[in-house]
């Protein structure tokens, strides 16, 4: 219920080893895979009855298995991979953008390059666990096909020069961790924060995430369904009546099976 960020519990997640799960093995991870991560979020919903804080950790895992581990190259792979498995870095996806959300046609933030850097020029919204992240993957306009956006994505450091991140109003259903701005002004990354393809990045890395993060968040739901109906049981002072049980098991089995 609090708006407090439980850095204490956060760190007795990564003492746990809880980062670990779906990441490659080779960069600290337990090798595990998306349904790893999927079962993990649904008992973290499950058994902990935080919906917020069962979104944080998956949001976390699915950034750094889909974007860093997916697409990144060697080295950035060695460069954040490690942290992100021990829970010492948080990143945050920044896609959509204010009024206009995340449809391609209508973003407008772009990344030129100048020499050994890109400067990147726009304003993000509703990035997830932005609050507590110290790296941003930010999609850019990095070229035009005719009258085509052609985007990119970008590994931006929290103090990345030009970059101010702006505290959004929380959800209460998103506590203990909600939504940021990102105001992009001139903000100067190395051209080494290229991640994935150059002016291919929305149809190889923005689309199918969407696929990859509802299919985890659906398991999440399950388990807050599975979490509401073992409370209701718990919470009946009386026997219920046989039609309620019958109800009650019913919605227990539909959990199960989803």
């Amino acid at each position: 219920a609090s708006d407090v960020f439980p850095a204490d519990l956060w760190a007795a997640m990564s003492a746990a080893g809880l980062f670990r799960i779906g990441l490659p093995a080779e960069h600290g991870g337990d090798g595990g895979t998306y349904a790893d991560i999927a079962a993990a979020e649904r008992a973290l919903v499950e058994q902990g009855n935080s919906t917020g804080l069962a979104g944080v950790w998956g949001g976390h895992q699915m950034v750094a298995r889909w974007f860093v581990a997916g697409f990144g190259n060697p080295a950035q792979q060695a460069r954040y991979l490690p942290a992100l498995a021990s829970g010492a870095l948080t990143a945050g996806v920044a896609i959509s953008e204010p009024k206009v959300g995340a449809h391609p046609k209508l973003l407008s933030t772009t990344a030129t390059r100048h020499d050994d850097t890109w400067h990147l020029d726009g304003e993000k919204s509703y990035v997830t666990n932005g609050d507590i992240s110290g790296l941003y993957v930010v999609l850019a306009i990095t070229a035009m096909q005719g009258e085509r956006k052609r985007y990119s994505f970008f590994l931006v450091e929290r103090d990345a020069p030009g970059l101010t991140v702006i505290t959004a109003p929380t959800a209460p259903s998103m506590r203990p961790v909600g939504h940021v701005a990102l105001r992009l002004e001139s903000c100067r990354v190395p051209a080494t924060a290229l991640l994935g393809p150059q002016d291919g990045a929305y149809e190889a890395m923005a689309l199918p995430f969407r696929d990859a993060e509802d299919a985890i968040g659906t398991s999440g739901m399950a388990g807050n369904l599975a979490g509401i109906v073992g409370l209701l049981g718990s919470e009946l002072a009386t026997p219920p009546a046989d039609e309620a049980v019958a109800e009650l098991c019913a919605l227990a089995g539909l959990a199960a099976i989803i």
